[in-house]
């Protein structure tokens, strides 16, 4: 199934066009059938009211689980149950600004953030199938600036900040259900000559120049329309 997620913000309501493509008959000569519908949901005014206008969106691969963050704090959807989630402290949902995006991994979220009260800028992970939105519930990380770009293959992440540099995270979930965050990488860009806002997409790929690298998680950049890929060394893990 591949689907594909366009948002469309208004003050009270979010616009969904989902694609969905599905192959029958299990061999791959099968028929390709596809349908296609706008899903609206309403959003909550007791998060709206705060903070409007909506800045970023995200899906969970199977389009069963919406985030969305506006102002400050952020807000979960479950299309199971058409309930959303909120932070329990609205102190806590105040305290942060989501800065570069938000993506989901495994049945967690990932937030690119800003926090007020520390001053400083962060990674969170916060738990899907938490009873609430609550800090005490994530696991978070400082980076060395603000947060620009976020990119996930598996279990790397990829952080792009406005010091130029993009850092590669592995992700991991224990026995115990806690997540851990390690750096394995950090790559200077400034060397490229550009503005830390030319660099409008950083994304982790599978692509390679060279057939013995297929595979391996490589970095396309888009610098303004001219598009570049880093390969990483040999040595280099992620």
């Amino acid at each position: 199934m591949f689907s594909l997620l366009v948002n469309v913000y208004n003050l009270t309501f979010i616009h969904f066009f989902i694609y969905l493509c599905l192959f029958t008959g299990g061999e791959p000569g099968g028929a390709l059938l596809s349908s296609k519908q706008w899903l609206i949901v309403q959003a909550p005014n007791s998060y709206m009211s705060g903070n409007w206008p909506l800045r970023f969106a995200a899906l969970d691969a199977k389009c069963e689980h919406l985030a969305v963050a506006g102002r400050t704090g952020f807000a979960l959807y479950s299309f199971a149950t058409r309930r959303w989630k909120l932070f329990g402290n609205e102190s806590q949902e105040r305290d942060f600004v989501v800065a570069g995006g938000l993506v989901w991994w495994r049945q967690y979220l990932i937030v690119g953030c800003y926090n007020i009260g520390a001053d400083r800028d962060e990674i969170r992970i916060y738990p899907r199938d938490s009873p609430r939105l609550d800090n005490n519930f994530s696991t978070s990380t400082q980076v060395s600036g603000q947060i620009l770009l976020l990119s996930l293959m598996d279990d790397s992440l990829l952080v792009y900040t406005s010091d130029c540099h993009i850092s590669l995270f592995e992700l991991d979930s224990t026995s115990s259900n806690q997540q851990t965050i390690n750096r394995s990488q950090e790559i200077d860009v400034s060397t490229l000559g550009l503005h830390p806002a030319c660099l409008v997409a950083a994304t982790l790929t599978s692509l390679s120049n060279e057939p013995h690298r297929m595979g391996r998680e490589n970095i396309l950049l888009n610098v303004c329309g001219r598009v570049l890929l880093i390969q990483r060394g040999e040595g280099e893990d992620g």
